[in-house]
């Protein structure tokens, strides 16, 4: 079993959104994604990281914009894959598959933003893909559906249960570090 970190959507709109004062879920995915990263990098094994992008300029997400580009705490070092997605899921716009498939990794860790979007369309696609995948619950940022009166905790409670029921294996940041590193 190979395994390999992926990091999603880790970038500065998300910092801008819980600047705006927006409910997230907490900042310990600050400490974790790092302390992932760092066991990752320490063992040899691969990190992926996934960029979300638009090619228009007034989206928040176009290449050129500060809120395009990755937060601090998941920063890609030298000679990590960054890929760059315009669709939902990290497979349906990019050669991930095959990436993973030509290094032989067949075990994913996933953690990043946006919970109950972006991470639960790649959870669920690699799943199908034949992956086994692992969601690292204390390393996903979420954000509140106000619209919807939920709180971005019943959002990522509601998310991870539904991919633990039938996508993946989840897990704390703790676990993750002692079981698939």
């Amino acid at each position: 079993m190979k395994t390999a970190l992926l990091v999603v959507d880790m970038q500065m709109l998300m910092q801008e959104n819980i600047d705006k004062g927006r409910d997230y879920t907490s900042d310990k995915i600050k400490t974790h994604i790092p302390a992932l990263l760092s066991a990752f990098r320490a063992a040899g094994k691969p990190v992926f990281h996934i960029r979300h992008q638009q090619d228009e300029k007034m989206s928040e997400i176009y290449p050129q914009k500060e809120s395009y580009q990755a937060m601090p705490c998941a920063e890609a070092i030298e000679g990590e894959t960054v890929l760059y997605k315009t669709t939902s899921s990290a497979f349906a716009s990019t050669d991930l598959t095959d990436r993973l498939r030509k290094a032989g990794i067949s075990h994913l860790v996933i953690v990043g933003a946006v919970a109950a979007f972006c991470v639960n369309s790649t959870v669920r696609a690699g799943k199908d893909l034949g992956f086994e995948i692992v969601v690292v619950k204390d390393a996903l940022l979420s954000f509140d559906l106000p619209t919807y009166n939920l709180s971005a905790q019943q959002i990522l409670d509601m998310t991870t249960a539904i991919l633990a029921a039938a996508f993946a294996t989840v897990v704390d940041t703790k676990s993750a570090l002692t079981s698939y590193i």
